[in-house]
């Protein structure tokens, strides 16, 4: 994770370059910008130079290199369909289907990404959260107290912090910025499809039997906005909630927001640890 930091620091430092060199404002000038799509820069910027040895370039270009964004926007709903129902998998696996698919020949759109891919893992055998973030820094632009007090905390914070950029284990000790991840994770978790796993043996679930071979799925917003585990305000971004909380109450939404990135489980999100150390440092450094 350390070397995982350091490429992090490298890219959230181009992030903040980038912020300063095109969208500073003047007294004259107002620069606008889409903080959500540079989120997605910076996150996949990191995933490539974590996966690849190599950043793809997102933040040295400033644009959407490929259109591979865009057409990720575009088939989010036709996956989350397809999850659910799943005689379209059985659709999209015909020989008919398969000339429409991306591949690896594309000039553009996701195939021309796979084929960089590609050339990255085979240079190397020549010689492993953008939604996360966008959603937490929406829900404190939009969440004046909340973001006062992050802003409070981390002015306080940065006058032993490491610079240019903080230290994870810094930001781990930050209360309220830790809270924040959690609540911007909670309200809005990176995947909500169903998610559905298949057990090989017969089960009770929830009181249900469940036989081997079915499809069982969790609704994650019904689950992780519930009242009966958050309080009335669940809908509510509300940070406060996992420090002023008594400890029974607090273990039982650690372990229900866990489901976030199936935590303790074998299915426990790989990418889990990278996403809440660039959480952490990204919030941190635009938000003070």
């Amino acid at each position: 994770m350390e070397n995982h930091e350091t490429v992090l620091n490298e890219q959230i430092q181009k992030l903040l370059a980038l912020i300063e060199r095109e969208y500073l404002s003047t007294a004259k000038t107002v620069r606008p910008y889409n903080l959500a799509r540079l989120m997605q820069y910076l996150t996949r910027d990191v995933i490539t130079t974590v996966a690849f040895g190599k950043a793809v370039g997102y933040l040295d270009v400033n644009h959407d290199i490929y259109g591979v964004l865009r057409a990720s926007e575009l088939v989010l709903l036709p996956i989350h369909i397809v999850s659910i129902f799943l005689f379209l998998q059985n659709v999209l696996a015909l020989p008919i289907v398969k000339p429409f698919l991306p591949k690896l020949t594309d000039t553009h759109s996701i195939g021309r990404f796979l084929a960089v891919a590609k050339s990255y893992v085979d240079k190397r055998h020549e010689g492993e959260k953008f939604r996360g973030l966008r959603n937490t820094i929406f829900f404190l632009s939009t969440t004046s107290g909340a973001y006062r007090a992050l802003q409070a905390e981390i002015s306080e914070a940065i006058k032993t912090a490491n610079r240019p950029v903080i230290a994870d284990e810094h930001a781990k000790r930050l209360p309220y910025l830790q809270a924040c991840i959690k609540e911007g994770l909670r309200l809005f978790p990176p995947s909500m499809g169903l998610m559905g796993k298949i057990s090989d043996r017969d089960d009770i679930i929830c009181g249900m039997k469940v036989p081997a071979g079915a499809k069982v799925g969790w609704a994650a917003i019904a689950v992780i906005r519930n009242k009966d585990t958050f309080g009335e305000n669940a809908e509510v971004f509300e940070p406060r909630r996992w420090i002023d909380v008594e400890p029974e109450r607090l273990r039982e939404m650690e372990l229900t927001y866990g489901l976030v990135f199936a935590t303790g489980t074998r299915w426990e999100c790989l990418g889990k640890k990278l996403a809440y150390v660039e959480l952490g440092k990204v919030l941190f450094e635009v938000s003070g």
